[in-house]
């Protein structure tokens, strides 16, 4: 009995020796790092999942701002602030033409068209409505031009159908005193001028 109690005894010297030799403690320290290593890779990896979540907001929030702050730059290859030209166009000649149309009565209506076209307030609504509603969206241009773009093209579009339902046959067929002039010559500036200013690609990208 004794001398198994002396075994016991050599056995727990042997293995706390060992214990506090260089080698055993570089072997526990090694069989501990992949422990301690581990979180900061799971760290790691959030971190790169936040980054790239906060990039792409960061980029939703670049293309959102594009229409102000991309004035200061360049829109297709053209100066940015050569956009604000149509806006600003339109909100000289539809602020007194739009609220005069709008607002006005016969007499209104008389001289603002030289009596080229009969009165009907009915219609004379509909068309201050419309181009009141375009010098409100001119405005709103003024501060977000890409995304009021398509506002344009529908301006060179329902002014391309006037000029040919209604003007260019009178101008073939001799009756070029029914036309207002004024409006006709500035519905041609806008055609001529509009197609050539208007981003076309941002239009048909959203």
């Amino acid at each position: 009995m004794v001398r198994n109690w002396l075994v016991r005894a050599v056995a727990l010297i042997a293995l706390a020796a060992c214990a506090s030799t260089p080698a055993f403690a570089q072997r526990q320290e090694r069989s501990a790092e992949p422990r301690a290593d581990r979180g900061p890779y799971v760290i790691q990896s959030e971190e790169e999942a936040r980054q790239q979540l906060g990039a792409e907001e960061q980029r939703r929030e670049r293309e959102q701002a594009a229409d102000l702050s991309g004035r200061l730059g360049r829109v297709e290859g053209r100066p940015a602030n050569l956009l604000l030209f149509p806006y600003v166009f339109n909100i000289i000649v539809l602020l007194p033409v739009g609220l005069m149309t709008l607002l006005g009565g016969t007499e209104t209506q008389r001289r603002l068209f030289h009596g080229k076209y009969p009165d009907s307030p009915g219609l004379r609504t509909i068309l201050g409505s419309l181009w009141t509603a375009i010098l409100i969206c001119s405005v709103i241009g003024l501060f977000y031009p890409l995304s009021m773009s398509p506002l344009l093209l529908l301006q060179v579009i329902y002014k391309t159908l006037w000029w040919l339902v209604f003007v260019l046959p009178r101008l073939l067929t001799g009756r070029a005193e029914q036309i207002h002039r004024p409006i006709a010559g500035i519905f041609l500036f806008i055609l001529l001028t509009y197609p050539w200013v208007i981003p076309w690609a941002a239009v048909f990208a959203h």
